[in-house]
């Protein structure tokens, strides 16, 4: 065998890698999606909490505002629903890009807030299927 080689089949293109991660069963499944919306502070994101489809799981959110503040998930349990501060804390900066993930079990449904009136630039949630971070 070749130096580093595991024996197995080695993919040599992206289309082929796409479709080995979609027949692993890896395609992320989108949760929810927000494009230049306005948000008020302290509010829901999302009109509905987001739901996982595998437990547990991790749900992946991209998210960028035009004004800096902190973002929260809001988890819910059984009614009772918990604020975690994201980027610990902290404000994220204005008009910049961001990646968080957080786990999520069948018991929880999830949603987001920020402590800031902004425009949402681009939020995008989806859970990644055999990922527990």
């Amino acid at each position: 065998m070749p130096r580093g080689s595991t024996g197995r089949s080695r993919i040599t293109n992206v289309d082929e890698f796409a479709a080995a991660i979609i027949a692993a069963g890896f395609t992320p499944i989108l949760k929810g999606r927000i494009f230049d919306t306005a948000v008020v502070a302290d509010t829901d994101f999302f009109a509905t909490d987001l739901e996982p489809t595998n437990t547990p799981t991790t749900f992946r959110m991209y998210i960028a505002l035009d004004t800096a503040g902190i973002v929260s998930v809001m988890r819910d349990v059984d009614g009772t629903t918990l604020t975690e501060n994201l980027n610990q804390g902290q404000q994220l900066i204005a008009n910049s890009a961001y990646t968080f993930d957080f786990l999520v079990t069948d018991a929880e449904t999830i949603n987001i807030q920020t402590d800031v009136g902004a425009q949402i630039l681009f939020c995008l949630v989806v859970e990644v299927p055999g990922m527990v971070s």
